[in-house]
C-alpha cells in the first residue's frame, strides 16, 4: 500500500538519536526564516535544515568518493530542484562555536546555503553527548555483585 502525504517546503533530515529539545527549537527560526511549514530527487523545491558539520559533507569531495565531479553532480542537481539549506549555528569540540562561515563551500554553491543567525537559534547539547552521558549512566549505575 502507498501512502501519500503532502510535500514539505522545509525538511529536517537527521538522526535525532536521541531527539532532544534542540531538535525541536530549531524547527521554529526554520519555518520563520523560510515561511513555510516544516535528498533533492525526492524533495525538489525543500529547504534541509542541517547543521555545519552536514554543511561541510557535503561540499567535502571525500565523500563523494574522493570525487570532486561527483560533488559537483550532486550540489548541481539540488540546486537545479530548487532545493537549499539553513544551516545551524554549532557548538563543536572544545567549545568552539561553529556555523556556515566556517565552511569553506565553493562560491559557485554558496546560494544554497543560508545561516541561521545565532541569536535566533542555538543550542549546545548534541545527541552525541547525550548518548555518551546515557552510556557513562548505564555503566555507573549498574549493581555490584
Amino acid at each position: 500500500m502507498m501512502l501519500s502525504a503532502p510535500q514539505p517546503f522545509v525538511l529536517f533530515p537527521g538522526s535525532f538519536n536521541p531527539m532532544h529539545e534542540g531538535h525541536v527549537l530549531l524547527a521554529r527560526p526554520a519555518e520563520e526564516l523560510r515561511q513555510q511549514p516544516s535528498t533533492s530527487r525526492l524533495f525538489p523545491g525543500t529547504t534541509f535544515v542541517i547543521g555545519p558539520d552536514t554543511a561541510e559533507r557535503l561540499v567535502a569531495p571525500k565523500y563523494y568518493g574522493d570525487d570532486e565531479v561527483r560533488m559537483d553532480v550532486a550540489l548541481q542537481e539540488i540546486a537545479n530542484s530548487g532545493s537549499s539549506f539553513l544551516v545551524a549555528v554549532r557548538t563543536a569540540a572544545a567549545g568552539r562555536v561553529r556555523a556556515l562561515s566556517d565552511i569553506l563551500v565553493p562560491r559557485r554553491y554558496a546560494d544554497l546555503f543560508t545561516k541561521i543567525p545565532e541569536h535566533r537559534f542555538r543550542f549546545d547539547t548534541s545527541s552525541s553527548e547525550i548518548r555518551a552521558r546515557d552510556v557513562q549512566l548505564v555503566i555507573h549505575s549498574e549493581p555490584y555483585r
